[in-house]
């Protein structure tokens, strides 16, 4: 029903993610889109900060509905998680939380 009245391949990846943002923020997480992380270089779609818990999102348009694909896509969600955890110590941070926040197109 939802689908008759918003078509998701009308917004591209850019407002994808800003919509995400947004809802973290409307919720009081300080935001940061496109976090870059070095050694090794990831890069997060958007971190959201909250009581000293982060949500590490990405944000993916899915055109198709492998569970492989989708199962690499989310082991990968996780090691950033972990490696924000480690590269992150002066946000204060007890827990991450991976995220991955998808359309299917």
């Amino acid at each position: 029903m939802w689908s008759r009245y918003f078509d998701c391949k009308l917004i591209d990846w850019r407002d994808f993610e800003l919509f995400t943002s947004e809802i973290m923020k409307f919720h009081n997480y300080v935001v940061y889109k496109n976090y870059s992380i070095k050694h090794p270089t990831q890069q997060i779609d958007i971190v959201g900060i909250g009581s000293q818990n982060a949500l590490v999102i990405d944000c993916k348009h899915w055109k198709g509905n492998s569970y492989t694909e989708m199962a690499r896509v989310v082991d990968k969600q996780v090691e950033r998680g972990i490696l924000f955890m480690e590269k992150s110590k002066s946000f204060g941070i007890e827990f991450s939380f991976p995220v991955f926040i998808t359309f299917f197109v």
